[in-house]
């Protein structure tokens, strides 16, 4: 038994059997002695009574029944203390399709098999990877769940690399805002009402900015690139103050990204020599030393910034006669993105205007594509 402060309270955590395959062989050693048994019984009651709970979680192991020993050993205790006690239940699974519909399969076992007073308040799909095409796919799967079952609230979670292979403690677990915003439907005590938790897409965005990924956003000249990216910014500066280098051929941004008191901009103005020096190239060396140049001079002013913007790649892109043109930006981009990641620990967001497939060239080379549609919609792309 551990007890665990925490700022608003106290967190007292029990193993009430070993892991895995130990939880069966713990219960066999139980029933052959009657005085072990006892003595569970009696710690987990003492556990259940020595403080005052306002909530209780219990969290079992995968694929648990209530016909299953371990839960009735659990369970009776329990509700011998507490036989009014409401039981609210959340189901997790991971997003691809066979384990979903696994899941609900146990889900739809278990809840005609019941017999404590209750509902499912939740299903949680977890680890979905963050583009659009696979949030709206499980979006859809949860509605269908909603509108079919008794589930009340469905969570979408997109994948937090930060949170894989997690072997911290408890208090300084990354808190994820889907799973606060269930907890604070369970306290207000609203749950009888349908819904579905998620990131919206500019939290979405965000988040990818603070695992420091590499996006390209890419559009039509007035597709709202720019007042994206002014937009991230200022969802960035949510958190506290946040250092921005951002390059650029065309002081026009300046304009309509405007400075926040939380966002401290440095300008670095990309010079003339380097849009000039892109048609002159005489061969692919000469391509990559462009490149090289350029992200180094970046490099060395751009201090503790957190994040780099490039507005806009289309200035910088080679497009010398000398060689093919795919060949060019390939080498450049896979040279350029490639250094500023490896000397820097920045996030990079580059922009780029759509126009004759110039933007192409560069999407194998970072992480994630935002494509901005007229009107200020956009989409999350992962390259592959």
């Amino acid at each position: 038994m551990k007890k665990i402060a925490v700022k608003n309270g106290l967190i007292t955590n029990m193993k009430f059997l070993g892991d895995g395959e130990r939880a069966y062989s713990d219960l066999e050693v139980l029933h052959r002695n009657l005085e072990l048994m006892n003595i569970l019984q009696t710690v987990y009651v003492k556990f259940l009574t020595e403080e005052s709970y306002d909530y209780i979680i219990i969290d079992n192991p995968s694929g648990i029944s209530p016909e299953s020993e371990i839960d009735k050993q659990e369970v009776n205790i329990y509700y011998t203390l507490f036989p009014d006690s409401l039981n609210l239940r959340v189901y997790v699974s991971t997003h691809p399709r066979n384990v979903l519909e696994s899941t609900i399969r146990y889900m739809n076992t278990l809840e005609n098999n019941f017999y404590v007073r209750g509902y499912p308040i939740a299903f949680v799909i977890n680890m979905i990877p963050p583009v659009d095409e696979e949030m709206e796919r499980a979006r859809e799967r949860l509605n269908m769940l909603l509108d079919k079952s008794s589930v009340v609230t469905g969570v979408l979670i997109p994948i937090h690399p930060d949170l894989i292979g997690y072997e911290g403690g408890i208090t300084e677990m990354p808190r994820l805002e889907e799973m606060k915003e269930l907890v604070e439907v369970i306290v207000q005590g609203k749950t009888r009402d349908k819904r579905v938790i998620e990131l919206n897409p500019m939290d979405r965005v965000v988040k990818l900015v603070k695992e420091r990924r590499s996006l390209l956003i890419v559009g039509s000249p007035s597709s709202g690139k720019v007042e994206l990216v002014g937009s991230i910014l200022r969802n960035m500066t949510i958190d506290g103050k946040i250092k921005v280098a951002l390059a650029l051929t065309n002081e026009r941004i300046l304009e309509r990204i405007k400075e926040h008191e939380k966002l401290d901009l440095l300008i670095i103005s990309i010079l003339p020599r380097y849009v000039e020096d892109r048609f002159s190239a005489k061969n692919i060396g000469d391509v990559l030393k462009m490149a090289k140049r350029l992200s180094t001079d970046i490099i060395s002013r751009i201090g503790d910034s957190r994040i780099f913007v490039l507005y806009r790649t289309n200035d910088v892109s080679p497009s010398s006669p000398c060689c093919d043109l795919q060949s060019q930006r390939s080498e450049y981009w896979n040279t350029m993105i490639k250094t500023l990641r490896y000397k820097s620990e920045m996030s990079q967001i580059l922009v780029c205007d759509e126009i004759s497939n110039q933007c192409d060239d560069i999407i194998p080379f970072v992480d994630y594509v935002v494509r901005t549609f007229e009107g200020g919609g956009f989409k999350i792309q992962e390259t592959l």
